[in-house]
């Protein structure tokens, strides 16, 4: 009966009950995404961190083998090589590094290993 009405224009959807209705699921959707943007933000957030520290912890651990690594196969001048190696924030790059010095390479083969990863900005 209501599609009927509708299709015949002769009821009004604009009164003030349905207007009234409008309002409310306005209000309501409103509210609903506000709390859902909050939650979703904070787990956001929450999640981001925990990626970076483990990123960070990750990489600080990579780099004190590296340069235990360094000291032991060759010394003083291996340990002049972490300055350098310490600017790179890439992890594979970090990880290519620790794996070269479990292997029979020199130093300037080590070197030229992370040389790419060294200088760019995007590590």
């Amino acid at each position: 009966m209501i599609q009927q009405l509708i299709g015949n224009d002769t009821l009004l959807l604009d009164t003030p009950f349905l207007k009234q209705l409008r309002e409310k699921a306005a209000e309501d959707g409103y509210t609903k995404g506000k709390e859902d943007g909050k939650v979703d933000g904070y787990t956001k957030g929450k999640e981001d961190g925990k990626v970076d520290g483990k990123d960070l912890g990750m990489r600080e651990g990579l780099l004190i083998s590296i340069d235990l690594t360094l000291e032991k196969r060759f010394g003083l001048p291996g340990l002049q090589l972490t300055p350098e190696i310490h600017t790179i924030n890439n992890l594979e790059a970090i990880k290519v590094i620790l794996h070269s010095l479990h292997s029979d390479y020199s130093l300037d083969e080590i070197r030229n290993a992370y040389l790419p990863y060294a200088h760019t900005p995007t590590n």
